[in-house]
């Protein structure tokens, strides 16, 4: 991880998959399937907040 200073002292940190990547590493999933099988996920144990008819919760 590389940590870039700026003027007001706040650090930043980026992370890079190339080594992983350099190395033959392959995703199994991209983004979009992570957050569709988090949202799933949530939707299958009741954890996401449902609307009622009127459109609010």
């Amino acid at each position: 991880m590389e940590t870039n200073d700026d003027d007001n002292d706040r650090k930043f940190t980026s992370l890079s998959t190339r080594k992983l990547l350099n190395s033959g590493f392959q995703f199994m999933y991209g983004l979009n399937d992570i957050y569709d099988g988090a949202i799933q996920s949530c939707i299958e144990k009741d954890s996401l907040l449902k609307r009622r008819q009127n459109g609010t919760v």
